[in-house]
């Protein structure tokens, strides 16, 4: 994110208000924001390519979370609960298991 909009984000963090594009008035906001990255934070704020001031006000609670290959486990789970969300939305009603049974080899392979 551009130093300019890390300005104002942390303004709108800070002031719980935004005013519209184009607008004049401000409007009362009550938001919490949750942020992810891969990015090293520490090392760009050494860099000056992040705030410091707004990496304190969004590092509140730091849950570190391993990626999906080091969780192979959840890969059935998460495909079941997608595949079955996009098959109830398009109105198909086929079994889940037999969708998914050709396909969970190769997607647990994939790294």
């Amino acid at each position: 994110m551009p130093l300019s909009l890390q300005t104002r984000l942390l303004r709108v963090l800070q002031e719980h208000e935004i005013t519209r594009v184009g607008g004049t008035a401000t409007i009362p906001i009550d938001v919490r924001v949750i942020a992810a990255t891969h990015q090293p934070l520490r090392e760009m704020i050494a860099k000056r390519s992040f705030r410091q001031d707004l990496y304190y006000r969004i590092n509140t609670l730091r849950l570190p979370l391993p990626p999906l290959r080091e969780r192979s486990d959840d890969i059935a789970i998460l495909a079941q609960t997608l595949v079955g969300r996009s098959l109830k939305r398009l109105g198909i009603k086929m079994n889940i298991q037999q969708v998914l049974a050709p396909l969970l080899p190769y997607l647990s392979a994939y790294s």
